[in-house]
């Protein structure tokens, strides 16, 4: 861990130290108070100290894989680890690299990288872009060669502004690489993980289902609510439900894993089937959706507690909430320690966290002011959301969103019905898509007024 360590790590170890230090005086203080405390900051003190080393390590690992070729014109070979995003004039792909020339072979590294390479279709006035040529065969298993310059990504450059070197680490990434399309060619396909490779399949014949089915504009918001893909969602609608306070809606949460588990599990208890055959089932349904949407934070801390909670029942445990919070929260940073810094990640917890532990008392207080049930259990859970990510907010986006109560309390009633509305056309278009362009006419009419709330919430004065 210290062979080269850096200014940062030499900041982040005296830090450690003088909080081991202030440790190390409240155990004096409270040991002979209450040997329980005792217990409590000596665990805090070791969860803590693992965490750090483990984040130390793995910081010192990133900065070295592709550090003997920075700014150096190389030839890579590797394998497409993620799904494509394609965004404006480049379509980005997450590569596991095997091999860099001249140079030799790596025992692992992750490279993010771009391929500008696009060609326009429609004739509307918002144009969504398509990916053309070698880029349209690029998908998740592809072995690939690219040729270009490894950039190694810098760190934070002006006070509170983005340390991109830190949000591509929370993904695994450690350079970057630009390159045009004649610089990139297939060597190889049909590789990596088979439920990777099958959840992109279903990715993909989910948004061809969507896209045949409704308008532009609310196809791209549908695909964003199902599956987490946002690329295609025009800006001026990413910015309306930002400053709304809806932009939750676009990320793929909770609220999604819930709608999958209860028709399963009405399903399976119909059929009599037991909670020790039913809940694996439910648990692999999950895995699968993973896939389908990718590994974003909020999608695994909202499958991690299901799971945790379909093995309590199993087991013949009560689950609770904020340990099952908790869990997720340590297996992820166990994982990817630089999650932490993840924008994502902290919204999702930041707001999960804050529900569980303030909705209760929030709704007790409305209903003691004779609001009806259903008003203040929206109200509740959109306030005390907003309170868990207002200092997040404030500190990242340099703003508040003061009509957020009112625009989701607007939203509520329809969320639930386009989500699973939404679900019913990706699976019924599978047969024929007469069947989604059906359900897709209640759709459009719901996604629209949605679009409609967004809009006109944001222009509101002050909003």
């Amino acid at each position: 861990i210290c062979a080269d360590i850096t200014r940062s790590h030499v900041f982040i170890f005296i830090v450690l130290i003088i909080l081991f230090i202030a440790v190390f005086i409240a155990i004096g203080i409270f040991a002979q108070r209450d040997r329980g405390i005792l217990f409590l900051l000596l665990g805090i003190m070791i969860f803590f100290a693992i965490g750090a080393i483990e984040y130390l390590y793995k910081d010192n690992m990133l900065k070295k894989e592709f550090a003997d070729f920075k700014d150096e014109r190389v030839v890579i070979r590797g394998m497409v680890c993620s799904m494509p995003k394609y965004k404006d004039d480049r379509a980005t792909y997450e590569i596991a690299v095997d091999e860099v020339l001249p140079g030799g072979a790596l025992n692992s590294g992750k490279l993010l990288l771009s391929v500008y390479t696009y060609k326009q279709s429609g004739q509307s006035s918002q144009i969504q872009q398509q990916p053309s040529g070698i880029s349209a065969s690029i998908d998740y298993g592809c072995e690939i060669e690219a040729e270009g310059v490894i950039r190694i990504p810098a760190g934070k450059r002006n006070p509170g502004g983005m340390d991109y070197r830190k949000y591509l680490a929370a993904s695994g990434i450690s350079a970057t690489m630009y390159v045009s399309e004649n610089k990139i060619k297939i060597i190889g396909e049909n590789k990596g993980n088979i439920l990777l490779r099958a959840g992109s399949m279903i990715r993909n014949k989910i948004h061809r289902v969507i896209n045949e089915s409704l308008p532009e504009e609310q196809a791209s918001l549908l695909n964003a609510m199902l599956t987490g893909c946002d690329e295609n969602v025009e800006d001026d609608i990413k910015e309306s439900f930002s400053d709304s306070g809806l932009i939750h809606i676009m990320a793929v949460s909770g609220m999604n894993i819930c709608y999958i588990i209860l028709p399963f599990t009405l399903l399976l208890k119909k059929l009599n089937v037991k909670k020790k055959i039913a809940n694996p089932i439910i648990m692999l349904i999950l895995l699968l959706y993973t896939m389908i949407t990718g590994p974003q934070p909020s999608v695994l801390r909202a499958v991690i507690m299901a799971a945790t909670a379909l093995i309590a029942q199993m087991i013949w445990r009560e689950a609770d909430t904020l340990t099952n919070i908790s869990l997720a929260f340590m297996l992820l940073l166990l994982w990817r320690p630089h999650m932490l810094f993840n924008i994502g990640f902290e919204l999702s917890f930041g707001a999960t966290y804050s529900i569980v532990l303030f909705n209760k008392n929030i709704k007790t207080f409305l209903e003691s002011k004779r609001i009806p049930p259903y008003i203040s259990g929206i109200l509740s859970t959109t306030i005390s959301a907003q309170a868990g990510i207002l200092p997040l907010t404030v500190a990242y986006f340099n703003q508040i969103s003061v009509i957020s109560v009112l625009a989701n309390l607007l939203v509520s009633p329809v969320i639930g019905i386009i989500i699973i509305a939404g679900m019913a056309m990706a699976a019924l278009g599978q047969i024929a898509i007469v069947f989604a362009r059906l359900i897709g006419h209640i759709n459009l009419i719901l996604i629209s007024y949605l679009l409609f709330v967004s809009r006109s919430t944001a222009s509101l004065p002050f909003a």
